[in-house]
């Protein structure tokens, strides 16, 4: 008797453990894009988070490259946040590299783009040869 009700406390405190347990599923780690994926196409699911890092440069005083992505639907794929990595000091970087990391959610079933534009200052040299750039990667939405 004793056997049984002991057995059956431990079932019980199990049971409970289990029940209080988180329910939730971890998140997926988001999909990571660069400036090498220019030009792709990709598929995800509606809630996916799409990581884009680009490098910001800052040579010599009065030259860089900064980078600034959008969606070309916040409908189907939202900008959700932008970080600098290192972050930004009190006054502008002047000289070395920096991540711009644009997180972007699928929002809704559909197609977008993320349109990256770097921006090129080169105030020592003739305009004529200082060209910025864009990128861009094509998001289709399921589900």
């Amino acid at each position: 008797m004793i056997k049984s009700l002991l057995a059956l406390a431990i079932l019980t405190m199990g049971l409970v453990t289990g029940a209080c347990g988180s329910t939730s599923a971890a998140a997926d780690p988001p999909v990571a894009l660069g400036q090498g994926d220019d030009g792709r196409t990709i598929s995800v699911a509606r809630g996916t988070v799409i990581e884009l890092t680009l490098q910001n440069s800052f040579g010599p005083p009065g030259s860089s490259l900064t980078w600034d992505a959008v969606s070309s639907d916040a409908a189907v794929l939202t900008r959700s946040a932008v970080r600098l990595d290192p972050a930004s000091s009190a006054g502008p970087m002047l000289q070395g590299t920096q991540r711009y990391i644009a997180d972007f959610r699928a929002a809704a079933s559909g197609s977008a783009r993320i349109v990256a534009t770097g921006t090129r200052r080169c105030e020592a040299m003739n305009p004529a040869f200082c060209h910025g750039t864009t990128m861009s990667v094509t998001v289709t939405v399921t589900g």
